[in-house]
């Protein structure tokens, strides 16, 4: 090999050495396994809050209901302020795991262009990320428990490169772009999620009731299959339940479980939320040392999102490795 090829190729691993990939892509591997188990807790609850006033009404009509007089419920003004209240809230709670699935895809993107010499679609990943994002403030102010804040807006392209620029200093330039963008973003995420936290604690109690009363009117008025939670509870102890059930001990069961169940779920729901909040903000940190050139730690990471993941399986009620 001539002189010149071979200063050639040291200039270029030269130039390749001063992309930081390997950090960018733990950042970026960190990002998408915080946010999948992120995406992962919390669900049901826009369902059950947007649901609260049909479940109230068929319950009611339930009740009420003697043989050859059942009335079916009907909305009422009253029925529908409450209605389109609960609507706002849970649209906001279905936005903002919008949002978190949106994060989810720019730090893959992020770690994408860690992988590679060629850019990827960052840019694409990040604005998808904003637009979610304000999407989800904008709902949560809406339904009354976040402050109207300034919209996400990327100041510039997270270019792919500039005129004399080299190719290794252009792919540093895209990933610093980028995480101080999907920091941002994280940072909204985490906002709104705190004060969602202090929402849903004012209205757990009301849920959860909500929750019990259908399940028990269904149960007891044979409306619904005891076999399928009684089998579900069963399984992990290697059991199966007959086909046949004793009517009132299977009702006994079911409701038991179901009780059981949604209380778990309201009473881990805060330390769910503040285990999400915690974990972003480990993400954060990382980002600053990114940013700043200096090394990751990642132990903060690690441990926010095992206890993440450990309040997410208590939460579902299963055990953290299923």
């Amino acid at each position: 090999m001539s002189k010149v090829l071979m200063l050639g190729a040291l200039m270029l691993l030269a130039a390749c050495a001063t992309v930081p990939r390997g950090p960018a892509l733990t950042l970026g591997e960190a990002g998408e396994a915080v946010t999948s188990t992120s995406q992962a807790s919390l669900t049901g609850l826009s369902d059950d809050i947007a649901l609260i006033a049909a479940r109230q009404m068929v319950r009611t009509a339930i009740i009420k209901c003697v043989p050859g007089n059942c009335v079916p419920g009907k909305v009422t003004a009253q029925v529908e302020a409450g209605a389109l209240d609960a609507q706002k809230l849970s649209d906001a709670l279905m936005l903002r795991a919008r949002a978190l699935g949106k994060l989810h895809g720019a730090y893959a993107a992020f770690a994408e262009e860690a992988r590679y010499d060629a850019p990827g679609d960052l840019q694409g990943a990040v604005q998808s990320l904003f637009t979610a994002t304000n999407a989800a403030a904008t709902a949560a102010t809406a339904a009354g428990f976040f402050p109207a804040v300034p919209a996400l807006a990327i100041a510039g392209p997270i270019v792919s490169g500039i005129a004399g620029q080299s190719a290794a200093k252009a792919q540093s330039a895209r990933l610093k772009a980028g995480s101080v963008a999907i920091k941002a973003a994280n940072a909204r995420i985490a906002d709104i999620m705190a004060a969602e936290q202090v929402r849903y604690a004012e209205i757990a109690e009301d849920v959860n009731n909500n929750l019990d009363n259908i399940v028990a009117t269904l149960f007891e008025n044979d409306m619904a299959d005891p076999l399928p939670s009684i089998a579900a509870f069963e399984a992990p102890l290697g059991l199966k339940p007959p086909a046949k059930l004793p009517p009132d001990k299977a009702r006994a069961a079911a409701l038991t479980i179901a009780n059981y169940r949604n209380w778990m779920a309201q009473k881990t729901a805060g330390d769910v939320y503040a285990a999400n909040v915690a974990a972003l903000a480990a993400l954060r940190e990382e980002h600053d040392n990114f940013e700043a050139g200096a090394p990751l730690q990642m132990s903060d990471v690690e441990h926010s999102l095992t206890v993440l993941a450990g309040w997410v399986s208590i939460a579902r009620g299963v055990a953290p490795d299923d």
